[in-house]
């Protein structure tokens, strides 16, 4: 999770995730603890208001499946993960320390970091699946035969994310498009949507092969790759409007290298690649789940939370 630089709008904007895509009651789950006040804001879209505009045609928030989706006000996932959770683990949290090797051939588990050895009884591996595929850490004896086979097989969509601003609002909510669902995601979306600013901003979020056309691009093609595209929609006015810009590729962000697991991977792969290994090798994150469901920040917790579980009842 990250924000932009905060010269770029007066309200924080988040490059990873960013919708709640359950309702909002998620939040007070994932604290579980009825003593804390949640003091975060939320809003949804309007359908007496709100529409997307997909392929020139005015389309209901029902129609295109967003009605439940909700959006942070001036907060941001990491804003409240940074502020109901992170300050109970904070200072057992070891900055700038990639794991490169994790040995369990023994009874002590050792994890090799660039900065030092640690041991532990058990481990949570919670690095990106593009990161395993890679084979940026070492595991010592190797992966289970099964485990490996999904790390291998499963589809992890690269993607990326660009912020427009314009001196005018000149769009709807959501911009979508006709892709193939199978393969990619892409949408326009008002980043400042409910937000308390009087600044315009679009952001396009691009994954799969929908984001191919982008992050190929050098950065003054690409936005005007972008504002050729937004200009055939709205008469020039994108061109005309223009301000800055900002792009995080996910692809080239360093042990991240991609964006979440394909919407439609089988849940077969990615049970397997939540399961443990030995009761000792536990895996959580938004890859890692029961199969149910996957690629969002509840799936991740919800992961976490099993994983825990599980290694409390080992």
């Amino acid at each position: 999770m990250k924000h932009l630089p905060t010269e770029f709008a007066n309200f924080p904007i988040p490059l990873g995730a960013e919708w709640i895509h359950v309702d909002t009651k998620v939040l007070k789950e994932i604290v579980d603890n009825d003593l804390v006040d949640i003091d975060i804001k939320t809003t949804m879209y309007d359908p007496g208001v709100d529409y997307v505009l997909y392929e020139g045609e005015r389309l209901s928030l029902d129609t295109f499946g967003v009605i439940e989706d909700s959006k942070f006000v001036n907060s941001t996932w990491f804003d409240f993960f940074k502020r109901y959770i992170v300050p109970s683990v904070e200072e057992h949290i070891i900055f700038d320390s990639i794991v490169t090797k994790i040995d369990y051939s023994n009874e002590e588990i050792k994890v090799a970091t660039s900065n030092s050895i640690d041991s532990a009884s058990r481990v949570i591996v919670t690095v990106p699946v593009k990161v395993l595929q890679q084979n940026m850490i070492t595991f010592v004896p190797k992966l289970p035969l099964r485990k490996q086979n999904a790390i291998d097989k499963v589809s992890v969509w690269g993607g990326i994310k660009t912020f427009i601003e314009f001196s005018e609002k000149f769009y709807p909510a959501l911009i979508g498009f006709e892709v193939n669902a199978s393969s990619g995601e892409k949408l326009y979306y008002d980043v400042a949507y409910g937000q308390v600013t009087t600044q315009h901003i679009l952001g396009l979020f691009a994954v799969g092969n929908e984001s191919s056309p982008y992050v190929e691009l050098s950065d003054d093609k690409l936005i005007k790759y972008i504002l050729d595209e937004l200009d055939t929609l709205f008469d020039g006015k994108a061109t005309e409007h223009y301000i800055k810009h900002i792009s995080q590729n996910w692809n080239e962000e360093p042990n991240v290298h991609s964006a979440y697991v394909s919407n439609n991977e089988s849940w077969r792969t990615v049970k397997e690649l939540g399961a443990n290994v030995d009761g000792r090798l536990f895996f959580a994150g938004e890859a890692y789940t029961d199969g149910k469901d996957w690629g969002s920040v509840h799936a991740a917790v919800y992961s976490a939370k099993q994983a825990v579980k599980e290694i409390v009842h080992s």
